[in-house]
């Protein structure tokens, strides 16, 4: 469902775009006060402010109209970026409970030697290590599009 909903996200956002993109032609031809702007686009709008009689407004009215398109699409694209993070979290989150399930149910010699790798997105991390009686250790490592981390892991049994 959250993919179906950042899908439809992006859609409007680009929806947005795409109508942002088409008035900044005529957005510029009236700022710049060029008559010779005859494509469609500017031949509508000028026909919508003869009709409205908002000639003495123009350019107000269309940079007030693609500041709201801006701001609607920042909007719709925020949004999409949050639900796509909470999807890449949720993979990841469900990648790692199944790991520990699996790990938590298997036989000691399955588990005394193990490497682990996970990724999501453009993002990945892997890791290796031993586990015997009490005690385990190991290293991993990560990566995304912008940085790289690792470290050492330890773990000790309680109780």
């Amino acid at each position: 469902m959250s993919g179906l909903l950042a899908v439809a996200l992006a859609v409007l956002a680009a929806a947005f775009e795409g109508v942002g993109l088409l008035l900044l032609v005529p957005l510029l031809s009236v700022i710049t006060s060029s008559d010779s702007g005859g494509g469609w686009t500017h031949q509508l709008l000028a026909q919508a402010f003869d009709i409205t009689g908002a000639q003495t407004c123009t350019a107000r009215l269309l940079l007030g109209l693609f500041a709201v398109l801006v701001i609607v699409r920042a909007m719709f694209v925020a949004r999409r970026n949050i639900m796509l993070s909470q999807i890449e979290v949720g993979f990841v989150d469900t990648v790692r409970t199944r790991l520990a399930r699996r790990l938590a149910g298997a036989p000691r010699p399955v588990v005394s030697r193990l490497r682990v790798a996970v990724a999501a997105g453009g993002q990945s991390a892997s890791g290796y290590g031993r586990l015997s009686g009490n005690y385990g250790q190991g290293s991993w490592s990560g990566r995304s599009s912008i940085s790289q981390c690792s470290g050492h892991w330890e773990a000790e049994r309680r109780g």
